[in-house]
């Protein structure tokens, strides 16, 4: 998929996007959305061929950090990175990438695949239930949550997001 343009995003319409996300992930803090948009940094939006937009920082983000060489987890943002991906062409569904996900692991609820699972979903396979790595007696994660909700799959044991989604299904019908 290519890139039909990519511009740099005024500053107000960084804080209206800082504040959509605040929005819509409530559990980002102001330090979350520092280390996702770092002040020394510029946002870009991106217009892809399928008229999805990714926003992706420039500069480095990693001078205002100034212990990343010591985090215990190894996150760190690399310029260019898409943090967060609209589907609706600028209209608001806004949904964190994997490298969003791998700076502010908490934003979204996660579900456990096993790893058997993952190289399926690399390949673009859907993720069934089947897949899913459930505590014994459980038929439907207790994070599932309502049609719409988004969510972002892990393998069982390992923290970083390997897929980012919505639910498709109630889990009433499950």
């Amino acid at each position: 998929m290519s890139s039909h343009n990519t511009s740099a995003v005024k500053s107000s319409v960084v804080r209206k996007l800082k504040t959509q996300i605040q929005t819509l992930y409530p559990t980002i803090s102001a330090d979350d959305l520092q280390r996702l948009f770092p002040s020394r940094s510029t946002v870009l939006v991106s217009k892809l061929s399928n008229h999805m937009l990714y926003y992706s920082i420039t500069g480095n983000p990693n001078d205002e950090d100034d212990e990343h060489e010591d985090r215990k987890d190894g996150a760190t943002l690399t310029p260019g990175d898409p943090l967060f991906f609209d589907t609706t062409n600028g209209k608001g569904e806004l949904f964190p990438t994997v490298y969003a996900l791998w700076l502010v692991p908490h934003l979204v609820p996660q579900l456990d695949v096993h790893f058997q699972v993952a190289p399926f979903l690399f390949g673009g396979a859907d993720l069934m239930l089947p897949g899913l790595s459930l505590p014994p007696g459980s038929p439907v994660p207790a994070n599932w949550g309502p049609i719409g909700s988004v969510r972002c799959v892990t393998v069982r044991g390992n923290p970083a997001s390997i897929a980012i989604g919505s639910i498709m299904v109630d889990r009433h019908v499950l």
